[in-house]
């Protein structure tokens, strides 16, 4: 559960990061504009935003791939090894899962979850089934067993 948390946490400081760098890029791009600065500064700024944004949404790619693998060996799910599941991190040179594999493997644990929940599921109504007989059959054999009223004066 702190796993979960942990990585939903990372994720949201990357993407406020994303956020960040666009705003900021935003700016610079604007004020290139106003000064009338050639097209050439402007691409240079623009090409620039979008390599820093790489960055960041590689790094998001193999955080969310990390999370997956370990949901898998959790599971003791297979994880997929199609080559258009997986993409190369031109700034970090790790592999990562591509959205199509990362779905794959999402479904995959998404099945196996419930899988596990449906076995304990199961078990759980069996108990609360005998639970009720027992309790049925304790209150007949209470009912049946009062001592008899005493006389009434």
């Amino acid at each position: 559960m702190l796993g979960g948390l942990r990585h939903w946490l990372t994720v949201r400081g990357m993407r406020r990061s994303e956020r960040k760098i666009s705003k900021a890029y935003a700016k610079d791009i604007e004020a290139a504009k106003a000064a009338k600065k050639p097209r050439k500064d402007i691409e240079y700024i623009e090409e620039s935003e979008h390599h820093e944004l790489r960055f960041v949404r590689d790094e998001m790619e193999i955080a969310e791939t990390k999370r997956l693998y370990a949901q898998a060996a959790h599971y003791r799910l297979p994880i997929p090894q199609a080559e258009d599941d997986w993409e190369e991190s031109a700034v970090f040179g790790k592999r990562y899962l591509t959205r199509k594999g990362a779905a794959k493997l999402r479904s995959d644990i998404r099945a196996e979850q419930k899988a596990r929940w449906d076995y304990w599921q199961s078990r759980l109504q069996l108990v609360g089934t005998v639970m009720g007989i027992i309790g049925g059959i304790m209150g007949a054999l209470a009912y049946f067993k009062q001592p008899p009223l005493p006389p009434h004066p």
